[in-house]
């Protein structure tokens, strides 16, 4: 398979797994994805059946854990189990996100963990202080992050695309750029809290 319809499929596919309209079959395939990402972007999406999130809250992967229980749509017991993972990162990750229901944050805050246990602190703190409509701005802005990032990757890499082909000679030097840029798109997001 070539490069370019690799990434045309993957996108496709990451495009798929985050859309809120993308059907529960489907999002039931994509949880078996073998890239990481992909299952990641199931993992977030609100629309995901619990059956998958528990799938899921059991994942390899660090990134797909934390996207599982920081799912606005979980189910508390997923969110429980995975607040007991042995794995400090995914700790951490539920502890910086106000999406985390407060009795959850309250375990964390009690963790072997001081690094844990600090930023549960922190985010009982911001949950404790902020208003309502604050609380509901920075979910909102969340859902709003989530909805518009595969556009945007998917926007960025067709837009660079287009540049590189037009200059032939610059291809590689550009395709080099591209991807630092689409890796820098893919990195793991452990900043799930806005202040």
């Amino acid at each position: 398979m070539t490069l370019r319809r690799f990434s045309r499929r993957f996108l496709s596919l990451y495009t798929a797994a985050g859309a809120p309209d993308t059907p529960a079959e489907q999002l039931r395939r994509l949880a078996f994805s073998r890239w990481d990402r992909i299952r990641m972007r199931v993992a977030e999406n609100p629309n995901t059946p619990p059956d998958v999130l528990q799938h899921l809250a059991k994942d390899n992967c660090h990134d797909v854990r934390v996207a599982v229980a920081t799912n606005p749509a979980c189910p508390l017991n997923i969110v429980q189990m995975v607040a007991q993972d042995d794995d400090i990162v995914v700790r951490h990750g539920l502890a910086q996100s106000i999406n985390v229901p407060a009795s959850v944050l309250q375990v964390l805050a009690d963790d072997d963990n001081a690094w844990v246990r600090g930023e549960a602190i922190k985010t009982l703190e911001i949950l404790r202080t902020w208003t309502q409509q604050e609380l509901a701005d920075a979910r909102a802005q969340i859902k709003i992050d989530q909805a518009c990032w595969s556009r945007l990757v998917g926007r960025k890499l067709g837009d660079a695309r287009e540049l590189y082909a037009k200059k032939p000679k610059d291809n590689i030097a550009g395709a080099n750029r591209v991807s630092k840029r689409v890796k820098r798109f893919f990195m793991p997001r452990h900043r799930f809290r806005s202040a």
